[in-house]
């Protein structure tokens, strides 16, 4: 069994907007209070736990989090913060100045505040604040990525692409379905609509038809849920990964070297039912961006082929 490297706190499902794309359903403030936190993540650095990943819903709405923050930075752990950027103010600024994260992750929608205030449906949305927020991180000497996941309601045009490569704004194709199984799928873009945009940005994948191997690390380079990561929701629930909820242990009353053996099982079981399945053997399997918790959210819950149908466009595209 592998040692726990790092792990996702999911610390509030709440947000201040709200994008028709997002894959997360209850959205609520409800949650582990900091001391409960402060429990979770004493006990992922017993396994070996040295990077947080914090994220949300909005990770800036938990009302502790500046107190949360600055518990994790003081145990010496790497923290990478997943966040709109919009609620941001002196006194976060005032913290990350003096226990800077290693990287901040920003979702950016829209070329403008009109477009951001439709997608986000938050009149008080603002592109030029966010923008004007990510330069004094990146002036604290702060990594930072900036992302979009694309969608029917995100202009596509090539002007458009032009400024999200100008702006170094990394572009994701591949919208996961909501988790609960609420449509969220009238957002996905048709797959050759994908691939012409993939190639219009040279994203193009390399293209593998080889199988991994169970122990082949570069394939766990890719999916290391239950290998050497894990997930926690906002009640302290830890699954293998974010997408991969159906089967979760209860890591606040939980024996955690209990916890972690019975993800790492989970994890073994789920790809060995996916090696096993058509989406393991398909010699298309490289050209999705696929992985087991896909295939159980796609092929599982969905029943759709939007994943094969992708991949044979990317191979058939001229």
């Amino acid at each position: 069994m592998k040692n726990l490297t790092s792990a996702t706190i999911e610390i509030i499902t709440s947000c201040n907007f709200k994008c028709p794309h997002c894959y997360l359903d209850n959205k609520t403030s409800a949650g582990l209070r900091v001391n409960e936190w402060k429990i979770v993540i004493s006990k992922l650095m017993l396994k070996g736990c040295r990077k947080l990943i914090i994220t949300g819903g909005e990770p800036l709405l938990y009302k502790d989090f500046i107190s949360l923050y600055t518990f994790i930075h003081q145990q010496g752990l790497e923290i990478s913060l997943f966040t709109n950027a919009s609620l941001m103010t002196e006194k976060h600024f005032e913290l990350f100045g003096k226990y800077p994260p290693s990287s901040v992750s920003v979702s950016i929608y829209g070329k403008n505040n009109r477009e951001l205030i439709s997608f986000a449906k938050n009149k008080r949305a603002n592109l030029d604040r966010i923008m004007s927020n990510i330069v004094r991180l990146e002036q604290l000497g702060i990594t930072i990525y900036k992302g979009l996941t694309l969608c029917k309601s995100i202009s596509v045009s090539s002007s458009d692409l032009t400024f999200f490569s100008e702006n170094k704004i990394e572009i994701n194709t591949y919208l996961i379905p909501s988790l609960n199984y609420q449509n969220n799928l009238n957002e996905r873009l048709e797959p050759n609509e994908i691939v012409r945009i993939e190639n219009e940005l040279a994203m193009k994948r390399i293209i593998k038809s080889d199988n991994l191997a169970m122990d082949n690390l570069d394939y766990f380079k890719k999916c290391s849920g239950g290998y050497s990561s894990l997930f926690v929701d906002q009640f302290g629930r830890a699954s293998i990964c974010a997408v991969y909820r159906k089967k979760q242990c209860n890591i606040i009353d939980g024996n955690i070297n209990d916890v972690w053996a019975e993800l790492n099982s989970i994890s073994e079981q789920l790809h060995k039912i996916y090696y096993g399945s058509k989406c393991g053997q398909c010699v298309l399997n490289a050209t999705c961006r696929n992985c087991p918790a896909y295939m159980v959210l796609e092929h599982g819950e969905y029943k759709n082929k939007y994943l094969c149908d992708l991949a044979s466009a990317r191979m058939n595209y001229n």
